[in-house]
């Protein structure tokens, strides 16, 4: 199944990704995606410690994939874990929609069992020839 995240369409001109893309040219960039795409299918984050295995998955050296995480303020690493602020955003962004929803959802679903309660046998099987 595919899942779709929030993007900036204008991150190329970020003076960050610029600063990527001065050292690293767009292979920096495609990295950086690339990492973020691993961050958030594991949940925000990866362990400091799969550096070795994401090099070897993205075909690259260690010391550039570490260079992209490490020298241009794209990526954090906090008690042993690679994230990223922005990814971070999303993620959060993301759950509050997806919160909402249930809410919604669950409100509507309450409000249509009271309703029910409220409506004789055969007035609750009426609706439900209506609605079928």
């Amino acid at each position: 199944m595919k899942e779709y995240f929030s993007h900036d369409y204008f991150s190329r001109n970020d003076p960050k990704i610029l600063k990527l893309r001065m050292k690293l040219k767009w292979e920096g960039v495609g990295l950086y995606w690339a990492l973020v795409e691993i961050a958030y299918e594991q949940g925000g984050g990866f362990p400091e410690s799969n550096l070795k295995m994401i090099a070897f998955e993205l075909r690259v050296k260690e010391e550039i994939l570490k260079s992209v995480l490490n020298d241009f303020d794209l990526f954090y690493l906090r008690d042993g874990f690679y994230g990223s602020e922005s990814l971070d955003k999303r993620i959060n962004f993301r759950q509050g929609k997806s919160q909402t929803s249930k809410n919604n959802a669950l409100s509507k679903w309450k409000s249509e069992i009271n309703e029910n309660n409220r409506l004789t046998r055969s007035e609750r099987l009426a609706a439900a020839r209506k609605k079928g």
